[in-house]
């Protein structure tokens, strides 16, 4: 689940999505948006307590893989919905971010086979 999101400042920069679940585990969606086009995209992931490993990239020229694709399209979506909507709609994600990040603190770690 979503716990956490950066915007680029304006229509260029950097977008970071950050979604966890209960077993620690962590994925990172980085996509680098230009004039408000994303050109580069990386999706990564983690175990509780170790550095992200990057799983995927997409390139503005089509160079990478299927995860890498999988989040440019979602970092567009997130860009355009959320970064570029209304402020009613930002403010409403960021709250579920927040009760989101609450919830998997408040459930703690689950191990397999619990």
């Amino acid at each position: 689940m979503p716990v956490e999101l950066q915007c680029p400042t304006g229509n260029t920069g950097n977008l970071t999505l950050i979604m966890k679940n209960h077993s620690g585990e962590s994925r990172r969606i980085r996509t680098t948006f230009v004039n408000g086009a994303p050109i580069d995209a990386h999706y990564d992931s983690a175990q509780r307590g170790e550095a992200y490993q990057n799983q995927g990239r997409l390139t503005k020229g089509g160079a990478g893989n299927a995860l890498g694709e999988k989040a440019l399209l979602f970092g567009n979506t997130v860009f355009t919905d959320i970064c570029q909507g209304s402020p009613e709609d930002r403010q409403r994600y960021m709250s579920k971010l927040a009760a989101n990040a609450e919830t998997i603190r408040a459930q703690g770690p689950r191990t397999q086979g619990r």
